[in-house]
């Protein structure tokens, strides 16, 4: 059957319609695949940014952390002074905090020389405060001490010593005041 003259030229146009159609919808397609690539760089990037912006809020806080501690040392001018006495009869050496301030997680070492003697972890020790270490270690020394100088006195060298016994520490004090500076203090002591 044929067809009148003005179908055609509908079909035709109809035609160039789908074909035009065809080609919008296809540049839609392409338009919107290279916005879900760019919108997907985007992304990536912002969390890279998000990323980097949370080290960057790290080191903030470490800096201001940082100035903190050194603020704290700055203003803490507490003075510390201890002082070691042996107690014959207790036979125990006690060691004194002589500040009016506390101070935090003491430790002591007691050498003799190279010779390590004691070492303590104290813990806190209040201002005014103090702390007993087993005094014996330096009463035997003492004592022989004391038993060599009368061995030399019991000599038949003629010679006599006018001595007594002594023995000799140093204790090296560590700890942290109330602001959290660490301080240390050297005592040399020689007990007789």
């Amino acid at each position: 059957m044929p067809q009148p003259e003005g179908a055609t030229v509908v079909n035709l146009i109809s035609l160039i319609f789908g074909i035009i159609g065809t080609i919008t919808g296809i540049g839609g397609l392409v338009v919107a695949y290279l916005s879900y690539k760019a919108a997907e760089k985007s992304n990536k990037t912002a969390n890279n940014a998000v990323a980097k912006a949370g080290e960057a809020n790290q080191i903030s806080r470490d800096a201001n952390t940082i100035s903190r501690r050194a603020l704290a040392v700055t203003e803490d001018k507490s003075i510390y002074d201890w002082k070691v006495h042996l107690d014959h009869d207790a036979r125990a050496a006690t060691v004194r905090n002589e500040s009016s301030e506390a101070a935090r997680d003491v430790t002591v070492v007691v050498r003799d020389g190279d010779k390590t003697l004691l070492q303590e972890e104290i813990g806190d020790v209040a201002a005014f405060g103090q702390f007993t270490l087993d005094g014996s270690l330096f009463l035997n020394a003492i004592a022989a001490d004391q038993a060599h100088i009368d061995a030399l006195n019991r000599g038949d060298s003629g010679v006599f010593f006018a001595a007594v016994g002594t023995a000799h520490a140093t204790f090296h004090l560590s700890w942290n005041t109330p602001a959290g500076v660490p301080r240390t203090q050297l005592i040399e002591k020689r007990f007789n």
